[in-house]
This record gives C-alpha cells, structure tokens and sequence, in this order.
C-alpha cells in the first residue's frame, strides 16, 4: 500500500459517480434571513389544476389595449416571435424587452385571446396537433381553444385545459422557449405581467397596474433608464449604492467551501472562458460589481496570453457551451440589456436571476475548471464570498477552532468505477451489498478512524471530500492521495484474485480501506515513512480490522504497517500518557503538525526526548517481551 503526497493531484473527470454525506469539512456559514423567492425554481409537488386555473370571468386581467407581457424572472424579458416571423407555426419566445412590432400584443375588448401583426394570435400549440403545446403563433381563430387565454393572479391560463404558459425547465439563455404545462401558482416561470406598449418606438414600457386602465396608471417607482451596452454602468467595489445585489469587500469571488480557489477568467486559444483556480490576486481574478447585479471581467485592462480586455469587456452569465447539459458559467460581452448577466446574492450562495440556479463547484475536483450551476439548497458547496482569500482563510480558521472533531471529520463521499465493471469492482459491490451501502460505510469508517486520532476539532487537518476508486489491475492494493481532496484507490486486479472460499474477504478490505482513510487524517509532515504506514495500521487495529495474529517477532521498527504498529502499541504501553490522547503515538502524530509550520523532522533523536532511550534499545526491549 503506497503513500503519496503529491503537491495538487491532477484529477481527471468524474464518471460513474455516487456520493453520500451532505456535510462537508467547511465551515457552518450563517444565512441571510432574506430569501430569494422569484428566482427560485419550485422542486414541490404541482398543485390543483383546478385551484390555480383561472377561469373566464376572472377579473383581474389587462383592460384593452397593446401590452408587453414580461417574465417574472427578473430577467426583463417579454414575450416575442422567434426573429419576428410572420408565418403560422413561428415559435414564441422570451427574450430581452423591446418596443417593437414582435413584442406587442393586443387584448381585444372583448373576449379570450392575445393578437399580433393584425391577424395572428397567440397560440399554445399547433391546431392540428393536439399533444403540441409550444406557443407559437397562428391565424385568429376564437373557435381554437388552444388561442382561448385568461390572465388572472399573474397567471396566463389555456382555458378549459388547466394549463398555464410556462418558461421551460431550466431555461438559463437570453432566448427562452415557452410552453402550457400544468399550472402551479407557486412556480416562478408561470409568472407574467404586462406593461403598457409604449407608442414611441424604442422607449422604455413603464409598468402598469394590470387591475385599471393601462393608459392612466402608471407606476411611480420607476428606475433610471438603462445604460447602453457597449457603456456599462460603472464599476462599484464594493457597491455604494442602497439595495445593492451584490455586495463585495473585495473585487473576488472566492469558494467558502475550498478556501482557496477564487472564480478566474483563463484565456484558450484567444477565447476566454471563467474556470475556479488557486486565489493569486492576479488580474484575471479581479472582478467589478455594478448595481444591476453584473459582474464584470476584468475590473480593468489587463494583457492575459498576448489577448488585451478593456475594463467591463465581459460579464459572467450561464451557458451550456459544451452542449453537455450542466449549465455552466461562461463569459459574454456585457450588454445592460441582457438578463443572462444578472445575479444576486442569498445569504452566501450566488444565484443567476433569470434561472434561480446557484453558483457551484465539484465536491471532489472543485479546481477542475468549469464553474456548475445547480438547483439552489444551501450546499457547501454554493457557498461563496466577495472578499479577500485572506480573509475567507482566516475565518475559517477561527471558526474551526470552535468545531468538533465530528464536524472537522465529516467530508464528502464517492464512489466511482475506472475498471469498466470489472469482476473485482462488483465483487467489492457484492461484499458491501451495493455503491450506496459501500458509500455508507466509508463515511462511518472515515469518523472512526479520525476519532481514534483526535478529540479537538482544531486538531483535524483541513479535508472536503474523499473519492473511493476502483482502477484497472495495475499489480497494486491500495494507495492514496491526499487531502484536502483525497483518492483512495483500490486494486480491481488485487479485488478479483481472492478465492471466494478465502476467510473473511470483507475482513480483509476493511482492513485496508481503514489503513488508507487513516492517511487522509494524519500529520504526516517530517515523519518517516515507516512511522507513517504503522499509525495507519495502528488505527486499523484500535478500529478492529487487524487482529494479534499479525504481531510477530523480527524486523526493524521502520518497517512500516503490522510490524510498526504493534511496536507503537506496545510503546504506548511503556510510557504512559498524560491524558486520554496524549499517549505515545497520538503525540508522534501531532508531531506532525508541529513540523508543518516548524519544517522540522522526526529522527532517532525523537525517540530520547520522548522516552529517554534510543529507539535501538526500545525496539530490542520489545523484541525480548515476545
């Protein structure tokens, strides 16, 4: 069983992934007490279809007149034909508000429907399609019922059909389908108001109270016209301004959950994308902030790769470059009209206002490049500060000195297959009763062995995840990686060559697995080899995975693993400690962590200061008590 300290392990993609624990080794962050409800995308039960449908003497919709309908995402989106078509079919959309003829759509005096262009209607659904329900446009017809609709409590109702229009599920672009799904008040994609059509081409619409003539009431509270695009509001950090959505002490963006990493603008073959890397304070990691809620890249010039960005050239938003499915964050040319660029910050989490997802990264590779949006629920890993990296790192410091060895020691874990299904990975499956129950177990093995080495919280070196891989046979059994990212890598080969009417097989790999996780939670630094592998098995002894049978006469005391072990034991034995964890080998481990900061390693001469006597003699006085 190998031992590696590499300085960052290059890790490749994840694949066949299961993780369990939802706590990590990060610090408990205090939430805002505001909550982020029109961004927000519901994960609830879609409720009556009959209580949310509004019906057609419902009274509360426009008066007659031309209006533009707009989302209710924050985004400032209206509802338009797909590149201003014309023809039967042509698809509506939402995307960035203009007043113009794609845009404006007419509430006839009396009756159902929503025309434009003169003679066609809005449509949920082709008329000779009865399962299509993608609005689109059509000719007027009011004896199509799919054309028949009624707004009420914000709601834009097919009648008779119980369905409402409706921005698709996860609906992230600047160019947003819609469709009638079943109605559900409570989701913010069924939202929409409308706004009086301004007869001045280009102006700006001012909102209306929808319950009065829209050509009398207006509303009072409206803000500054917006600035133009290619002139983008000036750069604010941290914000000045009240009722900011951002709010920044420093111009970066850095991960709570791995300390260290700061979102970073890198440069590919002249086009720039976002990724997370190492906090350096570089100029592509300084960001500014605005009041709309743009983050802007860089917060001035700079020459990253022989490429030249002006200040405010890019803003983050979210994309699905790679077509992969994840919505990732990407950077577009900063436009203040374009609600992809928008966010806000929820207590700690970063949310894209047009699709209420959060700002994430990898629980196990969180330096692996793309920056993932996911569903919001206040993970670890969505928590982000617009701060200094020094700042975050101290924090999260003085907060750990708080924390208890069960918060310091519960990580993520995984579980993830590189030997292709091989005999031996569903052998290690068969014997744990499944990738779940073996994720389970992990964990509760991760928790023991790290209780066997500590009692205070600020003693446990800094861990977020570890990852159980089962490779190729490559002649190995285990070996692993160290934090605060760790691999433990498991032999599929090693797995496979056991007999099956070998004794207890499970004994053995748990055996192992405890000796490997042991790693993750050792102050390794300056301590030999040998010294290092025997703690490892002398937590798997104190854990119950190694039995006497393995205590045997001969060797040296640096020969690592049983051998080591039972020599510390018995050290343990001869010195008596000072306190429940203070015997001989916990204090050795910590001597680890003393040497970290200190750059000192531990020598023979360790032993005479502990014991007084070289670890010669000690190793021969417990070679005689065989």
């Amino acid at each position: 069983m190998r031992f590696f300290r590499p300085i960052w392990p290059a890790l490749g993609p994840v694949a066949a992934l299961v993780w369990a624990g939802c706590a990590a080794n990060a610090i408990p962050t205090q939430q805002s007490s505001s909550q982020v409800v029109s961004t927000q995308i519901p994960t609830g039960t879609v409720t009556s279809p009959t209580a949310q449908a509004p019906t057609a003497d419902a009274n509360d919709g426009p008066a007659a007149g031309n209006y533009l309908i707009r989302t209710a995402n924050g985004a400032n989106q209206c509802l338009t034909v797909a590149s201003g078509g014309q023809d039967n079919g042509a698809a509506v959309t939402a995307a960035s508000c203009q007043n113009a003829p794609p845009y404006i759509w007419t509430k006839p005096p009396t009756g159902t429907g929503l025309s434009i262009f003169t003679n066609k209607c809005l449509s949920a659904g082709s008329p000779t399609q009865p399962n299509d329900t993608a609005l689109q446009i059509w000719d007027c017809n009011p004896a199509d019922a799919k054309q028949s609709l009624v707004y009420s409590q914000g709601l834009l109702t097919v009648q008779g059909q119980h369905q409402c229009v409706s921005l698709l599920p996860g609906t992230l672009f600047s160019s947003a389908t819609l469709k009638a799904v079943a109605c559900d008040s409570n989701d913010s994609r069924q939202q929409f108001a409308f706004s009086a059509a301004s007869a001045q081409t280009g102006s700006t619409p001012q909102d209306t109270n929808t319950t009065q003539d829209a050509n009398t009431t207006q509303n009072t509270n409206t803000t500054a016209a917006s600035p133009s695009p290619t002139n983008p509001d000036p750069i604010v950090v941290p914000p000045s301004m009240p009722n900011c959505p951002l709010a920044a002490t420093a111009p970066y963006i850095v991960s709570r959950y791995e300390r260290a990493t700061c979102v970073d603008v890198h440069d590919l073959a002249g086009s720039p994308f976002l990724q997370t890397y190492g906090c350096n304070r570089g100029n592509n990691q300084a960001m500014g902030f605005d009041c709309n809620g743009r983050i802007t890249f860089p917060a001035r010039t700079i020459v990253d790769s022989g490429i030249t960005f002006a200040a405010a050239t890019y803003c983050m938003a979210v994309g699905d470059p790679n077509a992969t499915g994840i919505p990732v964050a990407i950077l577009q040319k900063c436009s203040a009209t374009d609600g992809n660029q928008l966010w806000l910050q929820s207590g700690n989490t970063l949310v894209h206002k047009a699709s209420g997802l959060c700002l994430d990264v990898d629980p196990f590779a969180p330096l692996a490049g793309s920056i993932p949006l996911t569903a919001c629920q206040n993970a670890p890993t969505q928590s982000w500060a617009l701060a200094d990296p020094t700042d975050v790192d101290n924090a999260f410091w003085a907060q750990a000195a708080n924390m208890t060895v069960a918060q310091r020691c519960t990580v993520q874990v995984g579980i993830e297959d590189r030997s292709g299904n091989s005999a031996g990975f569903l052998r290690l499956l068969n014997l744990y009763g499944g990738s779940q129950a073996l994720a389970a177990y992990v964990q509760r093995a991760i928790l023991d062995d790290c209780a066997l080495l500590y009692d205070k919280g600020a003693d446990v070196p800094y861990a977020l995840s570890v990852k159980l891989i089962i490779d190729p046979p490559q002649g190995n059994t285990a070996y692993t990686w160290l934090r605060p990212h760790t691999e433990v890598h498991i032999d599929s080969g090693w797995m496979a060559s056991f007999n099956p009417t070998d004794a207890p097989l499970k004994f053995k790999v748990d055996a192992v697995l405890h000796h490997e996780l042991t790693h993750m939670w050792q102050h390794g630094d300056g301590i030999p080899s040998g010294l290092v592998e025997g703690i490892a098995n002398w937590v798997a002894y104190k854990a119950g995975y190694i039995g006497n049978y393995e205590k045997v006469k001969g060797g040296t005391w640096s020969d690592g693993y049983s051998t080591t072990a039972f020599f510390l034991l018995w050290l343990d034995t001869q010195f008596p400690p000072l306190g429940p964890y203070e015997n001989f080998t916990h204090r050795l481990n910590m001597t680890g962590k003393a040497n970290e900061t200190s750059g000192n390693s531990v020598t023979p001469q360790y032993f005479i200061d502990q014991t007084g006597s070289t670890v010669d003699d000690l190793w021969a006085r417990y070679q005689a008590s065989f």
